[in-house]
């Protein structure tokens, strides 16, 4: 099973394994360009940006300690590897899209700071056993090329599956807003 991402000419698609695997890497990628950002920026005290950038970094550790969390609560041996200490590096999505649920407040201070593209990519209804198939907007698509170009240098390519070509992916993102086209996304049942 998998997911296919398709706009006019360009596609993209991956496993879900890999699908996940990608936007996890993306969450971390963004919580590093923001805690980089603050650490080269400086803001007054009396601004907008100044409580948004304290409160986003409240939240940064909030998802990671749910991370953390989450992945302890997996008990399963591996191997003598706790399968909880394996998958910690995937439970970032779950973490941040359970942060969102109860902090609408994150993803208006994502916008603010520029990566508002990270509740688009991530909070897509994409069950694998989802029997309709979804859409990213025109707007979502501009929001993801602009999350892409801010934290694509914070992505570490092994924490992406080698099988998923990111180029491909921005493609489609890209093609999405010159276009002015919705991306498809389709399930795919292998």
């Amino acid at each position: 099973m998998g997911i296919d991402l398709v706009c006019n000419d360009k596609s993209f698609g991956c496993s879900y394994s890999n699908w996940s695997r990608l936007r996890n890497a993306f969450v971390r990628a963004t919580f590093a360009y923001l805690e980089d950002l603050f650490a080269r920026e400086t803001y007054d005290e009396e601004t907008r940006e100044f409580d948004g950038k304290i409160r986003l970094l409240e939240c940064i550790q909030i998802v990671r300690d749910r991370a953390v969390s989450i992945s302890g609560s997996i008990h399963t041996d591996v191997l003598g590897y706790s399968l909880g200490e394996l998958l910690h590096d995937e439970c970032y999505l779950e973490s941040l899209l359970t942060t969102l649920r109860r902090d609408k407040w994150l993803g208006e201070q994502l916008i603010l700071f520029g990566v508002g593209g990270i509740v688009a990519l991530c909070n897509k209804y994409d069950e694998a056993y989802s029997v309709s198939n979804g859409f990213f907007s025109v707007g979502n698509s501009t929001d993801i090329c602009e999350l892409f170009q801010k934290v694509s240098p914070f992505i570490q390519e092994n924490k992406c599956s080698e099988e998923v070509d990111l180029q491909d992916l921005f493609d489609v993102f890209e093609e999405s807003v010159e276009k002015k086209r919705v991306v498809f996304v389709d399930s795919l049942y292998f």
